[in-house]
Parts: structure tokens; C-alpha cells; sequence
């Protein structure tokens, strides 16, 4: 009642211009008499329900018009689907078409056809089992022109003259396994991981032992296992083996050859390697590496010893480094129960003059500034191997195992490890 009757007072003030608004006005101001505000409140009610039919018929028109719209624009629809599915059809089958053509002319090409022979016969006839009358395994080959050498181990050597159709074996001289080579203009020369030495003047058509006063010797292995959770003491365990000494690399400067390998050994021709010589060396450490700058030459072993010869190899001496003389510089890591050994080995060298780096395994850095002559360890709080460098005009950058990148710009002094943003 309160609502109608607000309408009413805010019919009065509006200024209506529509001849409509003003005859439901006059109606509305013509209700008198007690049911006054009924008659307003149902008149304000008729009115309102009025609207409401006329939204819903014009609802019903667009219903009814839409209807129409796609009734009649239903065929034409259709129409455009079916040529676009046509044309999508006409697609497929050329990509299939295609696709068919190239598989014939692949298959033409590997198994032939009536015009010319495929891979796979072709492969047929040129492929042929060579016969090496070898039966160890072959570890590496030298190739010169129509030349082929390979050999391995227990001494075995085959040779080949006519570019690897046919093999002749041919006699080393001896029986240890043969893994390396120097050739040079006067002779080819193989070793490996015995203490035997084979050389060929004549082009790998004969060899012969060479001679050299390299001899078998006895060594002890002392193992301490520290005591863990299940044993409550340490455990020793020395044992006695005699074992030849092998070679692991080689240094060639003019007449001059040197071999290098396990358990101290080094060995020295200056007669293009007619024969050999050993140099006394005080530790029996295996080197593996060598690094040389003019008559210098530093060799490197797995334990992080440093042996250096300012004479092209005629004698060496223990380069120090900072430890004991022949102390073994080892990692050992436990897991579980069991126990990991790894020996540090030096991967690569800068060597500037007199500034020397050698960097290795565990993120080892060794630095020399007299030539090789002593050494210092250089700490780059690294764990990871190293295994190359970078020498710039002002900085050296070594890198390694894990994207690990450490920078000196102090001629490696201090090393700082380089951090991606």
C-alpha cells in the first residue's frame, strides 16, 4: 500500500508529455473513496503485468524470426560444409598420393628396380668378411695410403697392402698387448701395457723385440679398512704380486723418445728407438700424462706426483708439491659398508713460461711459478673434475665434470668459481 501510494505522489510531479502516461494519470487520480489505495495498488499491478506480456511476445518474435533464419539458411550451409569437406578430402588424398610416390622411389633406391640395383644389393656385393688369421683383440690401427697395421693384444699385428681387401699376420717378436704407436720417417714403433717394445723399419713388413733393461720386479699393496659400525677394528691387508710394468703414453722430440707407464717407469731413445734405456726414477707411482715445453718435460701420475726433467728426458726428479716425497694423495668415500678409492689424476696443464698449472680430478689444481721445479696446491673449493682450459691474455678459465667453470685473473693464484645467474 505504501508503494502505491509513493507512486502516486511521484505521478503528480512528473512532467509527462506522452498522451498515454497521461490517461493512466487521470485514472489513477480518479480512484476515490476508502478503497482508494487498492484500486492503485491493483491498477500499479495490471500495469506492470502488461510489460511483462509485451517483453515475452517480443521474446517470441526473435524466437520465431531466428527459427526462420536458419531454416532458411540451412541448405546453404550445408552446401559450404560439403565443399569444405570435399576440398579437405581432395587434400588427403593428394598428401597420400605424394606420400606413395616418395615411398616408391625410397624403395627403389634401397632394394632397386628393373633400371638400375639398390643399396641393399650393391651392399651385397662389396661387403666381404676379411680374414686377419688374428684371433685377440685388435686395440688400434695406423693407415698410409694403401697401408693398413692393426694390432692388439698378445702381440698380434696384421698388415694389409691393398687397402684392407686382404691381411698377412705378421710376427711382433712378442707377447704383451699392444695398445700405442710412434711413427715417424725411420720406423714404426708399438707398446702398450707389458713391458715389451716392437719395432718396424720397413714399413710394418717385419718387426723385431726391442731390447731394453726394463725388468719385472716385486711390489707390496697395504690396504687399511677403517673400522665402522659393524666391526669395531681396523683391518689390514698386505699382499705380495708380481706384475710387469706397462706403458701408458709416449713423448717424441727429434731423435728423442720417451715411454712412460706404471709403477715409475720411464723409458728414453735417442736413437729413433733402435733401443731403449731406463731412467732411474725414486717412486713408483704410474704415470699417466705428459706435458712438455721445449727441453722440459713434467709427467703426472694418478697419486698427484710430479716427476720434471729440465734435459729432454735424460733425468728426472720428484717435482714437490706441497706433501710428502712418494705420499699417495687418495680419496676415500664410504658408502654403506662399502669403501671407494680414487686416485687423483691430472686431466690438462697451462704452461706459460714459468707460471705451470696442473689441474685434475676432484677439482685438483697444482701451481708452479719456477718452471715445474716446485708446486703448491691451490684451493678452488671445487669438487668436480677438471678437464680443460682457456689461457687469455689476462685470465685463465679451467672447466670440467658438472658445467664446473672457475676463473683466475691472477695467473692462478686465487681461483673463483663461476655461478650462472
Amino acid at each position: 500500500m505504501s508503494d502505491s501510494y509513493k507512486f502516486g505522489q511521484l505521478a503528480d510531479f512528473d512532467q509527462r508529455t506522452d498522451l498515454c502516461r497521461a490517461a493512466k494519470d487521470a485514472e489513477w487520480r480518479g480512484a476515490k473513496g476508502p478503497y482508494e489505495g487498492v484500486i492503485r495498488q491493483l491498477r500499479f499491478r495490471g500495469y506492470q503485468f502488461t510489460q511483462r506480456a509485451t517483453w515475452i511476445y517480443r521474446g517470441l518474435l526473435l524466437v520465431i524470426f531466428l527459427g526462420l533464419l536458419f531454416y532458411l539458411g540451412l541448405p546453404y550451409w550445408e552446401k559450404y560444409v560439403d565443399g569444405t569437406r570435399e576440398t579437405l578430402k581432395n587434400q588427403q588424398a593428394a598428401h597420400l598420393a605424394e606420400h606413395k610416390k616418395l615411398d616408391q622411389q625410397r624403395d627403389a633406391i634401397i632394394h632397386g628396380s628393373e633400371a638400375s640395383e639398390g643399396l641393399v644389393q650393391m651392399l651385397a656385393l662389396s661387403t666381404e668378411l676379411v680374414s686377419s688369421d688374428v684371433s685377440e683383440t685388435l686395440n688400434n690401427a695406423i693407415i698410409d695410403g694403401e697401408n693398413v697395421l692393426l694390432f692388439g693384444d698378445g702381440g698380434s699385428i696384421t698388415r694389409s697392402t691393398d687397402g684392407g681387401r686382404t691381411f698377412e699376420l705378421v710376427s711382433s717378436e712378442v707377447q704383451s698387448d699392444l695398445k700405442y704407436s710412434i711413427v715417424n720417417s725411420e720406423s714404426i714403433i708399438l707398446f702398450g701395457s707389458g713391458e715389451e717394445i716392437t719395432r718396424s723399419t720397413d714399413g710394418g713388413k717385419t718387426f723385431s723385440s726391442v731390447s731394453s733393461d726394463l725388468q719385472n720386479n716385486h711390489f707390496s699393496i697395504t690396504v687399511q679398512i677403517p673400522a665402522s659400525e659393524s666391526t669395531d677394528f681396523d683391518l689390514y691387508v698386505t699382499g705380495v704380486s708380481r706384475a710387469p710394468r706397462g706403458f701408458n703414453g709416449s713423448v717424441e722430440s727429434g731423435k728423442n723418445i720417451l715411454l712412460f707407464g706404471d709403477k715409475g717407469t720411464i723409458l728414453r731413445s735417442t736413437d729413433q728407438g733402435r733401443s731403449f734405456s731406463q731412467i732411474p726414477f725414486s717412486s713408483e707411482v704410474d704415470f699417466t700424462d705428459a706435458f712438455t715445453n721445449g727441453e722440459k718435460i713434467l709427467l703426472t701420475g694418478r697419486s698427484a706426483q710430479i716427476a720434471l726433467s729440465k734435459d729432454g728426458g735424460a733425468t728426472f726428479h720428484t717435482a714437490s708439491n706441497g706433501f710428502r716425497e712418494n705420499e699417495l694423495i687418495d680419496t676415500i668415500i664410504r658408502q654403506g659398508d662399502g669403501l671407494f678409492f680414487a686416485n687423483l689424476r691430472f686431466n690438462d696443464a697451462v704452461w706459460d713460461n714459468n707460471t705451470v698449472l696442473l689441474f685434475g680430478d676432484s677439482g685438483t689444481i697444482f701451481r708452479s711459478i719456477d718452471g715445474g721445479q716446485t708446486f703448491e696446491y691451490v684451493s678452488a673449493e671445487i669438487g668436480d673434475s677438471l678437464l680443460g682450459s682457456v689461457a687469455q691474455e689476462n685470465s685463465i678459465i679451467l672447466f670440467g665434470a658438472g658445467g664446473t667453470i672457475t676463473r683466475s685473473t691472477d695467473g692462478g693464484e686465487l681461483f673463483f668459481r663461476y655461478n650462472p645467474v
